[in-house]
């Protein structure tokens, strides 16, 4: 972990703004303002990796600390990364202790210092500081752009320092439970959403009951999965969203095999906020009763709220069919094929469907 500066200065401004400071005021604190100037100039050009730092940023900064005693923490901080971009790991630490030591409300001082001893092995240290430093939040942050990017194995390392540093986070122990399930450590994610659930305040709870139940359900818990997904929906507000949530209750009540429960729950969430994917479910549940009719009412709602949803053509062509109806399943299947990617096991799949029918199918533009 190494923090660089984002600001690219040109070294010219640092030697511009020391000599007019010599020649109009003289003063130790602007010659040291200058002189650190200077060393800031040559941190950005080290952290840039632009080729021009050189050692002059650390004699300017050691400069700047011999002409303003008072200001020693700030450019102490500046010599410490100065010296951890070096590899200079002990001369590091003695500068990043002194900045410490002289203003221990550097916060940043305090994360460059429990980054240096985390990678000497001093680790214990190192979570101390951060701690006093009060550093728990870049780690959160730095876990959740990891997850974003799909980088779930680095994203747990952060994460769990998150929850060291900060034990009553519950945002924390929430990232870190989603982390966790998608690095498939089920129940290691279910203890993390658990403590998430016991520490966060209740206008935070909708997003912890349903990974929660996603956590169940992966755990294949399927009846504690649908009691966090109802406590789930019972949160959500009753708006375009609420469909989602009720998509989670109607599919683990599919996945029960309570039909009926499930039918009637959907039937009574689709009016609220069209959904697609809801649909979808209750034209399963016709489907397991052979109603074809009621079936196809439901996929053909779901493909015109969702016309490039390949499945729902697909699922609305095998219906057709069973109705006698092969014109109209010609169709969906086209429109299926169509939208699968060309050499996917996809089209390979409704192809023989179509085959079976005595055609096959030419996309428009292929």
């Amino acid at each position: 972990m190494t923090l660089a500066p984002a600001i690219r200065w040109r070294p010219t401004l640092g030697a511009l703004i020391l000599l007019l400071s010599v020649a109009l005021l003289q003063g130790p604190t602007l010659l040291a303002a200058a002189w650190g100037n200077v060393g800031y100039v040559g941190l950005a050009a080290e952290g840039l990796e632009t080729g021009t730092s050189r050692p002059g940023a650390e004699q300017a900064l050691l400069h700047a600390q011999a002409l303003a005693p008072t200001q020693r923490a700030g450019f102490a901080r500046g010599l410490g990364w100065f010296y951890m971009r070096q590899g200079r790991q002990d001369e590091a630490e003695r500068s990043l202790r002194q900045a410490w030591a002289l203003n221990p409300q550097d916060s940043l001082a305090g994360f460059f210092l429990g980054q240096v001893l985390w990678e000497v092995g001093e680790r214990g240290e190192a979570l101390e500081v951060w701690r006093r430093a009060g550093v728990a939040a870049y780690f959160l942050t730095q876990g959740k752009e990891l997850q974003a990017a799909g980088r779930w194995e680095e994203a747990e390392g952060v994460l769990r320092l998150a929850v060291e540093l900060a034990p009553q986070s519950w945002e924390a122990h929430l990232e870190l439970g989603e982390v966790l399930l998608r690095n498939r450590k089920v129940e290691q994610a279910l203890q993390a959403f658990r403590q998430a659930l016991a520490l966060c305040p209740q206008d935070e709870e909708l997003e912890v009951y349903l990974w929660l139940g996603h956590a169940y359900r992966a755990a294949k818990d399927r009846d504690k999965a649908l009691w966090a997904y109802r406590e789930a929906y019972a949160r959500a507000p009753r708006d375009t969203y609420l469909p989602y949530y009720a998509y989670y209750v109607g599919l683990t009540l599919l996945e029960l095999g309570r039909l009926d429960e499930a039918e009637a729950f959907l039937q009574g969430s689709v009016p609220a906020a069209p959904h697609a994917p809801n649909h979808y479910l209750l034209a399963r549940i016709y489907l397991q009763r052979e109603d074809w009719a009621r079936a196809a009412e439901e996929l053909e709602r779901a493909v015109a709220l969702a016309p490039s949803a390949l499945w729902y053509y697909e699922a609305l062509g095998d219906v057709y069919r069973k109705q006698g109806r092969t014109e109209a399943a010609l169709e969906a299947y086209e429109a299926a094929f169509c939208l699968a990617a060309p050499g996917s096991k996809e089209r390979e799949r409704i192809a023989k469907k179509v085959e079976a029918l005595g055609t096959a199918v030419v996309c428009e533009g292929e």
